[in-house]
């Protein structure tokens, strides 16, 4: 029936309605959780970064000052000019490889600290995409419910209407009968009068 359709058609869009607004928070939850994860992901990045360039430099500089005292060990003890700019360098390398140690100790606690922090997020993210499925698939059951409620009052509805439909037409039969056996009595009485009425016209 008409009804049945239009209420099957608010259904729909109901149902519409409650899925679609489900997968936009849904989406809004799983977006926020995984800008944090993503920030998180650099930040740890860039703190394992930042270790491997500091020990490169520190190895690099350890290597630079065994060298240059292994050259000042070989120097002539007399050449006290170049034994001398040797042994400022030897001191100068030693001190920035100590620096740089510093700071590679600083990086590698940063590197720990991101690394829990990039842990704790991707948990987060992993329940937020728990928490996102679970307000799609309650919605999904909700509009499924929507839409099946609607589907049976239809039904009853159509019902309803066809019970109705067939009294009408039944009862639409039946005055029909009636009038057509009113219609038969009439006919059947009107031409016997017609016949007697000419007879006795005829006769003198």
């Amino acid at each position: 029936s008409a009804a049945g359709r239009q209420l099957t058609s608010a259904a729909k869009a109901e149902a519409g309605a409650l899925t679609s607004e489900a997968a936009s928070k849904a989406s809004a939850i799983r977006s926020q959780a995984e800008g944090v994860a993503s920030a998180a992901r650099r930040e740890a990045s860039g703190a394992k970064s930042e270790l491997s360039s500091l020990r490169s430099e520190i190895a690099s500089l350890e290597q630079r000052g065994a060298a240059t005292q292994a050259e000042y060990d070989k120097t002539f003890f007399l050449n006290f000019g170049k034994r001398g700019e040797l042994k400022d360098e030897v001191k100068r390398l030693k001190d920035d490889a100590a620096r740089a140690t510093k700071k590679a100790d600083k990086a590698a606690k940063a590197v720990d600290k991101t690394a829990g922090d990039l842990e704790k997020a991707e948990a987060s993210a992993a329940k937020a995409g728990e928490q996102a499925a679970k307000i799609e698939a309650d919605a999904a059951a909700k509009a499924a419910k929507v839409t099946a409620e609607a589907e049976k009052q239809a039904a009853a509805l159509s019902k309803k209407a066809e019970g109705e439909a067939a009294k009408v037409l039944k009862s639409a039969e039946s005055k029909a009968k009636a009038a057509a056996k009113a219609a038969s009595s009439s006919g059947s009485v009107l031409p016997g009068a017609a016949v007697g009425g000419a007879s006795k016209i005829v006769k003198p």
